[in-house]
């Protein structure tokens, strides 16, 4: 019994000039059909280190910029009139620029597979990743699990501190346990803390009338994606040594979703859940543990069973799982 998740992990947008961050590295990229800027967004305010012409003949139609989040790179396409040609980006200590199709002043070579993330949610929103559409919407659905992937593909910092910052009202909220106020506060971290697709920024350059920034000066933006994940992972699962929270501190905006591949101490685990409540688990051991399972409160019983075995054993919860290195189980059949 496996959970699985369709790849919806590929935000995009049709508009010249767009800001993208690119995986695994503190640069952001402004991108036109005939012209790619790079920046350094480590710092408080964006700078340019590089600017590249490509010699592009216009007028170009379909111009896309892609940013894949499974595979960690940016994709960049368009038909000029004399050729369709495409290429991609992605640093690994350094950026790389690879044509995939056309002439263009870039090498061409085959073979480069990037790292795979297999850490992947769905809150059960599946429109196409379409940038200006996905922020005029604001739906939290949609930007969560883009959100949490970026968080796997961008460096670690140490924070110093977020007070009286748009982040630690979202710290706040869910230390007061107000579920749908997070969710007030995590679109204000979003559109004050975000530009286009996902570059991070300490000021709001679009002059939206927020009261505070979205994090301090002292601190460089990149933690906005880092710390901005550690809260909203908090509210699905909480690890805390031998004791594992599902769905702690749900809002009813997220009425359904899966969340697979999510690594732990002790292996891998993948839940769904819907109208609210957690439907499924599957555990996969890396080594001999006790566990125990919390659930919210209205759960009183659930089954669990190693995969692949016919008979499981109904447990009250919160239940415990005695997990030997190498199997997987099935936690299911859950009752209030």
């Amino acid at each position: 019994m496996v959970i699985k998740l369709t790849d919806h992990l590929r935000p995009f947008s049709h508009i010249p000039g767009t800001f993208v961050i690119l995986p695994k590295s503190h640069f952001a990229l402004k991108i036109y059909p005939d012209l790619i800027e790079v920046f350094d967004v480590e710092g408080t305010e964006p700078k340019m280190i590089d600017q590249i012409g490509l010699s592009i003949v216009g007028p170009v139609k379909d111009f896309t910029i892609e940013l894949d989040l499974k595979k960690g790179l940016i994709k960049v396409w368009g038909h000029s009139p004399n050729q369709f040609w495409r290429y991609r980006i992605y640093w690994d200590g350094k950026i790389h620029y690879i044509t995939e199709k056309g002439l263009l002043p870039f090498p061409s070579k085959k073979g480069i597979v990037p790292t795979l993330f297999s850490e992947q949610m769905s809150l059960g929103c599946n429109k196409k990743i379409n940038w200006p559409y996905v922020k005029s919407r604001l739906d939290l659905r949609e930007i969560i699990p883009l959100w949490l992937q970026l968080d796997l593909m961008v460096p670690s910092y140490k924070i110093n501190s977020y007070e009286n910052t748009l982040l630690q009202e979202v710290a706040l909220e869910i230390e007061a346990k107000n579920k749908n106020k997070i969710i007030d506060a995590l679109q204000n971290v979003f559109l004050a803390g975000f530009e286009d697709i996902f570059v991070p920024r300490i000021k709001d350059n679009e002059f939206q009338g927020f009261p505070k920034k979205p994090l301090n000066e002292i601190n460089t933006p990149l933690l906005l994606i880092k710390e901005g994940a550690a809260l909203i992972r908090s509210l699905f699962f909480k690890e805390m040594n031998d004791q594992l929270f599902f769905l702690p501190l749900l809002p009813s905006l997220f009425v359904c979703g899966k969340w697979v591949n999510r690594k732990t101490n002790w292996g891998n685990l993948s839940f769904e859940w819907t109208k609210g409540k957690i439907r499924r688990i599957t555990l996969q051991s890396i080594c001999d543990q006790r566990i125990y399972l919390h659930f919210p409160k209205e759960i009183k019983r659930c089954q669990i069973r190693e995969i692949n075995k016919q008979k499981g054993t109904i447990h009250t919860c919160p239940a415990y799982v005695d997990m030997l290195k190498g199997k997987n189980y099935l936690i299911d059949n859950f009752e209030s």
